[in-house]
């Protein structure tokens, strides 16, 4: 089987490319660093912001419209901090 100009002796020849790709892809995935810190960060203050603007909206009268944009802050405070946790676990193992 010819292809690309070379000869092919196997499966095997057509799966160690992928097999070295994958082990470098690993090794990329473990060495997760604190760059996406700023990410991270900005997205806790931007959670935050939600709530003062819960509480303003509370103090304003919209308190259905302000329960509901609280909840969704939570859930996006929540998974961040999540999110810094799972960083913080892959820096560590590795």
């Amino acid at each position: 089987m010819y292809r690309w100009g070379y000869r092919l002796k196997s499966r095997e020849d057509l799966l160690e490319p992928a097999e070295d790709a994958a082990k470098v892809s690993v090794k990329r995935a473990g060495k997760v660093r604190f760059s996406n810190q700023n990410v991270v960060i900005s997205s806790i203050v931007v959670g935050f912001v939600f709530v003062v603007v819960v509480f303003i909206l509370i103090g304003a009268g919209g308190f259905v419209f302000a329960i509901i944009i609280f909840s969704f802050a939570v859930v996006i405070v929540t998974f961040f901090f999540l999110l810094l946790i799972v960083v913080v676990v892959v820096e560590g193992g590795c």
